[in-house]
């Protein structure tokens, strides 16, 4: 099979390109397409990129990859968009009352109007089971950090502080990606959507597996009900033959087989 050339697709015309990063900026400048980057070349790309700009494009490179050529997006990252967000880094125990439930999703910076959602160093925290974790975005999308901080603390403003929804709320990080305003975003939302794409289609074979699970386990408890059912009844109708023979009811050398139910309805009629 030919191998597939990408010799006439520039990278500026790709909807994953972003001409305001210093990564976008750097592919612009050096005119690349998409066998640069697809191809034995990258290498040396990757290599001679400077520091801010190499994770942009790492981040770039494996969206390409997974829409041109078919790889999968990174397991991790797809997992880590099932985790539940969670904001405790921003609650002022000083000025919140420990055990008041309803007080629980305020945070230190409420009068200040300055909703920051990330943690001191710039990541989303977040809970895998009771696991805290430590996420960035920039894995997800080829930008800097800053690129996408205001977006995810509007996010966090709207969809958590605005609903009173709380510590415990149940807001996972794919639901940022699902967010209706990040649909606005020209050159974000097609990481996103890839991704929205990936997480559908992998949790929904973990979810009907599960399904399935549940009833096959359902089933199990049914049938182990029905075989005690049985047991206990086989027991009863041996115990009943018996008292039946020694009051004279049956005869005691009797041997064919019994129809107990209809005995029992022939003697209550």
């Amino acid at each position: 099979m030919e191998k597939q050339s990408f010799k006439d697709t520039l990278i500026t015309d790709t909807k994953f390109y972003d001409p305001n990063t210093s990564c976008g900026k750097y592919i612009k400048r050096k005119g690349f397409n998409l066998d640069d980057l697809l191809g034995p070349n990258y290498e040396k790309i990757h290599k001679k990129s400077r520091s801010h700009t190499r994770r942009q494009l790492e981040t770039l490179v494996t969206m390409l990859r997974h829409v041109y050529l078919g790889e999968n997006l990174p397991d991790k990252n797809i997992e880590q968009l099932d985790y539940n967000l969670s904001f405790e880094h921003m609650i002022d125990k000083n000025k919140i009352a420990y055990n008041s439930i309803e007080n629980l999703y305020m945070c230190n910076h409420y009068k200040k109007n300055n909703f920051y959602a990330f943690n001191s160093w710039g990541a989303i925290v977040a809970y895998n089971y009771y696991k805290k974790c430590y996420l960035y975005l920039t894995d997800y999308f080829s930008c800097l950090s800053k690129d996408i901080e205001p977006l995810f603390n509007m996010f966090y403003k709207e969809e958590v502080y605005d609903k009173k929804l709380g510590l415990g709320n149940s807001i996972k990080l794919i639901d940022f990606f699902k967010w209706e305003k990040l649909k606005k975003e020209k050159y974000l939302y097609p990481y996103a959507k890839a991704y929205i794409d990936a997480y559908n289609s992998v949790f929904k074979d973990i979810e009907n597996e599960r399904i399935f699970d549940l009833r096959m386990k359902k089933i199990a408890k049914h049938e182990d009900i029905y075989k005690d059912l049985i047991d206990k009844l086989s027991n009863t109708e041996d115990i009943l033959i018996n008292l039946y023979k020694q009051v004279g009811l049956l005869p005691k050398d009797s041997t064919e087989d019994i129809n107990i139910i209809e005995m029992i309805k022939n003697r209550h009629n």
